[in-house]
């Protein structure tokens, strides 16, 4: 998958990692070492790392620790997290860039780095495309402003009308 193909948020990515939705069968890292995931980790809702508590296998060695997601590989250094010891943990970087580079925590620690964009299914992309349609009814350029009060009447309206029948 060419990076330009992956136009979603890193929360889309987040739940795709949580749930293992791609192809975990035969990982491989940036560099080539094969990865198996026992726990992709708990997401983590304050600062610091996406996942905490990961377990994954990296060439026949377990590790434990935390995993950051995002979209593009840079994000890691836009967002700072070189100079951010929350960030030291990290054992694992998981991208959807086929530019994917190495990076670094504070303590000099050079995390894994994984691009799932290759081990993402076809019908993952269709349903990621579906959110790439547009949000508006096709007929909806023909609708005009309705006044709040005409909109509540009719909400009444339909309630009263739903509540004889019952």
């Amino acid at each position: 998958m060419a990076d330009a193909g992956f136009n979603h948020s890193e929360a889309f990515l987040q739940w795709i990692w949580e749930n293992l939705l791609f192809d975990f069968s035969a990982l491989k890292t940036t560099c080539g070492k094969s990865i198996q995931i026992f726990n992709p980790g708990i997401i983590n809702s304050s600062d610091g790392p996406d996942f905490k508590q990961a377990s994954i296998e990296i060439d026949g060695l377990n590790w434990f620790g935390d995993v950051e997601i995002h979209t593009k590989c840079s994000h890691w250094h836009a967002h700072g997290h070189a100079k951010d010891e929350n960030f030291n943990t990290v054992i694992l970087h998981v991208v959807v860039d086929n530019n994917a580079k190495p990076v670094t925590t504070k303590n000099g620690h050079t995390p894994f780095t994984l691009n799932l964009a290759p081990y993402l299914s076809t019908e993952l992309h269709l349903f990621l495309k579906s959110f790439d349609l547009p949000t508006e009814l096709p007929c909806s350029s023909g609708l005009h402003f309705i006044s709040e009060e005409a909109f509540y009447q009719q909400i009444e309206k339909a309630h009263n009308e739903y509540f004889e029948k019952k």
